[in-house]
C-alpha cells in the first residue's frame, strides 16, 4: 500500500507540473476520528511530526502559529511547487479527530459562487487527501493513553495492576525512605500493545495510594517529590523561604546534570549567601529571585564560553566561518531555550512556596501542573 502511494504522489507532481486549469470541487479531505480520544496537544504533535516528514513536501506555516479552537488547537500547513502553485490548509486537532480543511491558495484558481459552492484546481483534493493519508498512518504510532492512570488517584496499586495489563509489571520499583513514597516505572506501549520506543510512564504511590502519573522517569519522579516536600516544610513553617529554594534548586541541578560540579558548587553557594541575606531582611524576596536567575545565566554563559573555546582549539569546529557561525548561532538559540525553560520551572517552584494548592493532568506520556 506504501509502494502504490508513493507512485500516486510521485506520478501526480509530475502531472501538475504546469497546472493546466482544471477547476473542480473543493472537497475536504473525511477527518481522521479518534477512538479512544486524546489529548489535542498530543495529536497537533504527531500530526505536526507527519507533515514535517511529508513525502510531499507539506511543511508547517510558521508565520500563522497555534490557536486555540472550540475544543481543541489549530495551526496552518502549506504545500508550495513550481514557484507558483501554493496551498494553505487548516491542521485542526481535537480529542475526537484531526482534519485538514482549506484556508487560502494561490494560483490554484479558487472561485466561491453565489450559492456557496466552491471550486479550485483539483490538485488540492488530491495532496490534502496525500496529506490527511500521512497523518494517519502517523497516529498509528502514538503511543498508548495513560490516562487510566490519571483517572484512578487514590486507588491502591494493588487494584490498578489487577484492572490493567499494561500496569502489572512495572520495569523499576523505587522507593523513597522515610516518606511512604514508592516510585513504579513503566514502558510505554503502543496502542494495539506492542513494545515501543514510547518512553518511560511513571506512577507515583504513597501510602500505598495512587497520587500521579505521568509521562518521565523515576528520577524526574523524584525531583517531584523532593519539591512537594520541600513545600510542605516551609508551608508548616519548619524553613524559610530561602532554605527551601536553595534546597530545591540544588536537587534540580543534580537532577540535570547541566553544570561542572565546581560551577555547581559555586552556584549553590552563591544562593545559600542570598538566603542568609535574605533571612537579615537585606534583600527582599523579589531581589532573591532576580539576583539568582542573573547569577545562573552569569555562571552558564562562563561554562559556554570555555566550551566553546575547547571545541575550536580541538578542531570540532568547522574551519569554514560562515558554518562556524550558523553553528554557534543554533547552539546559542538552544541554550537560550533550556536556560529560560530552567529559569521558569525554577520560578514555578519558588511561586509554588507562597502557595502550595497545585493540579497536575495527564494525557498519554504527556502532563500539565498547574499552581494557583
Amino acid at each position: 500500500m506504501r509502494a502504490r502511494f508513493t507512485a500516486f504522489a510521485v506520478g501526480l507532481t509530475i502531472a501538475l507540473g504546469s497546472l493546466p486549469s482544471i477547476a473542480a470541487t473543493l472537497k475536504e479531505p473525511a477527518p481522521i476520528s479518534i477512538n479512544p480520544q486524546r489529548h489535542p496537544l498530543q495529536l497537533l504533535g504527531v500530526a505536526l511530526e507527519a507533515v514535517k516528514s511529508s513525502k510531499n513536501d507539506w511543511k508547517v506555516d510558521g508565520s500563522y502559529g497555534m490557536t486555540e479552537v472550540p475544543g481543541g488547537y489549530r495551526m496552518r500547513v502549506t504545500k508550495e511547487w513550481n514557484n507558483r502553485h501554493v496551498i494553505y490548509a487548516y491542521l485542526t486537532t481535537t480529542p475526537q479527530s484531526v482534519s485538514i480543511t482549506y484556508a487560502d491558495s494561490r494560483e490554484l484558481d479558487f472561485k466561491q459562487g453565489s450559492n456557496g459552492e466552491r471550486k479550485i484546481h483539483g490538485s488540492y483534493n488530491d495532496f490534502t487527501k496525500l496529506l490527511t493519508n500521512e497523518i494517519a498512518a502517523s497516529l498509528s504510532t502514538m503511543c498508548s493513553d495513560y490516562s487510566f492512570l490519571q483517572n484512578s488517584k487514590e486507588a491502591p496499586y494493588v487494584a490498578i495492576s489487577a484492572s490493567q495489563p499494561l500496569a502489572r509489571m512495572p520495569r523499576t520499583t523505587e522507593q523513597i525512605p522515610g516518606t511512604g513514597f514508592v516510585i513504579r516505572e513503566y514502558t510505554g506501549f503502543l496502542a494495539n500493545g506492542l513494545p515501543y520506543n514510547c518512553g518511560p510512564v511513571v506512577a507515583v504511590f504513597r501510602d500505598d495510594k495512587l497520587t500521579d502519573a505521568y509521562g518521565g522517569t523515576a528520577a524526574l519522579a523524584k525531583l517531584n517529590i523532593q519539591g512537594e516536600l520541600i513545600s510542605q516544610r516551609h508551608a508548616s513553617g519548619q524553613i524559610s523561604y530561602g532554605q527551601a529554594a536553595v534546597e530545591y534548586k540544588e536537587a534540580e541541578l543534580d537532577f540535570s546534570q547541566s553544570l561542572e560540579a565546581h560551577r555547581q558548587k559555586q552556584l549553590v553557594t552563591y544562593y545559600r549567601l542570598l538566603a542568609s541575606r535574605l533571612a537579615k531582611n537585606e534583600i527582599s524576596v523579589e531581589e532573591f529571585d532576580y539576583l539568582a536567575i542573573e547569577k545562573e545565566a552569569e555562571i552558564r554563559d562562563q561554562q559556554d564560553a570555555i566550551q566553546q573555546k575547547q571545541m575550536f582549539e580541538r578542531g570540532l569546529i568547522a574551519a569554514e566561518q560562515g558554518k562556524v557561525m550558523a553553528m554557534q548561532d543554533q547552539a546559542a538559540a538552544m541554550q537560550a531555550q533550556a536556560r529560560a525553560q530552567q529559569q521558569a520551572n525554577f520560578q514555578n517552584f519558588l511561586r509554588s512556596l507562597k502557595t502550595t494548592t497545585c493540579r497536575t493532568v495527564g494525557y498519554g506520556n504527556t502532563a500539565t501542573t498547574t499552581c494557583n
